[in-house]
């Protein structure tokens, strides 16, 4: 199907609606460098998960959730090509970014030793949603981006 690469951060000042670019791959023929798709649509969720806080945090939340939804339905066609161990390469290679679960080392560089403690009060209601409410942008990366499993 249809695959988002790119949605323009500002609205059209006379419809209000965002512009994008959809793209759909035309049919295989001879497997060869297959992995320009994936590789684009994983950088394209990985941008506008970034900006959802920024120039996209007054979208609808139906329209939000619906664009994350569109890039779940990407990410299992996208396993298809990681069966591939030469697309896969290729496609973490382009698209800058690692599918993989985030390890303990990579984590720390996301939240402090602090900051679990505060997830870890906040998870058995010992404190108020204020004290973790710095760590939702983080948070959000991670599991939409599925590092977290």
């Amino acid at each position: 199907g249809m695959h988002l690469l790119y949605l323009r951060q500002t609205k059209n000042d006379l419809t209000g609606e965002h512009s994008a670019i959809m793209v759909r791959a035309l049919p295989r023929r001879t497997g060869f460098d297959d992995a320009w798709l994936p590789a684009f649509v994983s950088d394209t969720q990985r941008r506008i998960i970034s900006l959802l806080s920024g120039p996209f945090n007054n979208l609808n939340l139906k329209l939000a959730t619906s664009i994350l939804q569109e890039f779940d339905s990407s990410s299992s066609n996208r396993q298809d090509f990681m069966n591939n161990e030469d697309v896969s390469k290729a496609i973490k290679r382009r698209s800058g970014s690692s599918s993989s679960q985030i390890g303990v080392s990579e984590l720390n560089y996301f939240l402090t030793p602090h900051d679990l403690k505060r997830i870890e009060l906040y998870g058995r209601n010992l404190c108020d949603h204020h004290l973790v409410s710095d760590l939702l942008p983080s948070l959000a990366r991670l599991y939409f981006l599925g590092r977290m499993g």
